[in-house]
C-alpha cells in the first residue's frame, strides 16, 4: 500500500536528492529537478538505478553551487 502512493515517489527522490547534491530542496528544485525523476520512479517499479543515474548525470548535478 506504501508503493501505491505517489508521495512515496517523491520523498524517495527528494532523500536522494539531499543526500548526493544539496540538502537545500528549493521550489525551483523540486519541479525542475527531483518532480521529473518522480514518475520514472514509479515506472521502474521503484528501482532506484535509472533515477541515480539521470540525476547523476544531469546538468544540476555539476552545477557550481
Amino acid at each position: 500500500m506504501i508503493f501505491a502512493q505517489i508521495e512515496t515517489a517523491r520523498y524517495i527522490c527528494r532523500k536522494l536528492y539531499r543526500w548526493f547534491c544539496y540538502y537545500i530542496i528549493y521550489e525551483f528544485t523540486d519541479a525542475s529537478v527531483i518532480e521529473p525523476r518522480v514518475q520514472p520512479l514509479i515506472e521502474n517499479q521503484f528501482e532506484i538505478k535509472p533515477v541515480m543515474r539521470a540525476l547523476l548525470f544531469s546538468e544540476h548535478f555539476y552545477s557550481p553551487l
